[in-house]
């Protein structure tokens, strides 16, 4: 026995209190967000931000992980983010030779064949960013909007890590008033 009856239950209400201030935080970025977007509508028109802008097949910039720690009983949800920024790409350009040779022209040539074809693979698997399907500019609220439902995603995240607690914590609480059996 560990814990006893009294930190468990203190621990619950701790959770308790921690579930409703993530609650309250998630749901300010919720509208929040909602807000940036309608005025992102207000601004481009009505037709210019809505589904119709949307393509067909659409793959997820950020993934839910539930991993179970060694020294936690609990799972513990985490943002992994797929998007690559087009800051933190590497940059693709390289080093040439300003005098040419016949043997250089053919290489060359070579080379810039399998630069297209790796190229053309890697734009097949590259995400693009969710707000150039509304167009190369778009307005400050539009991008406020998508970091307001990130961050009400990440929140999102620790909520269900403090959800999971909670159950693990009250299972446990239900487990230690459990009368004791004794043989008579």
């Amino acid at each position: 026995m560990s814990e006893n009856i009294d930190t468990i239950c203190l621990t619950m209400l701790e959770l308790v209190a921690e579930i409703h201030q993530k609650k309250l935080e998630q749901e300010k970025h919720m509208q929040e967000g909602y807000l940036c977007l309608a005025k992102a509508r207000y601004s481009m028109g009505v037709d210019r931000v809505s589904s119709l802008q949307y393509p067909s097949e659409i793959e997820p910039t950020v993934t839910i992980s539930c991993r179970e720690k060694e020294n936690n009983k609990f799972p513990s949800f985490t943002v992994i983010q797929n998007l690559q920024d087009e800051e933190n790409k590497p940059p693709t350009s390289a080093v040439r030779r300003r005098k040419k040779t016949n043997k250089d022209d053919h290489d060359e040539a070579k080379q810039a064949v399998e630069e297209v074809d790796l190229s053309s693979q890697d734009k097949l698997h590259e995400q693009v960013n969710p707000l150039l399907w509304f167009g190369v500019l778009v307005p400050t609220p539009l991008r406020q909007a998508q970091n307001c439902f990130r961050q009400a995603t990440e929140v999102s995240c620790q909520l269900c890590t403090l959800k999971e607690e909670l159950n693990y914590k009250t299972c446990l609480y239900k487990e230690r008033m459990k009368p004791t059996e004794t043989k008579e």
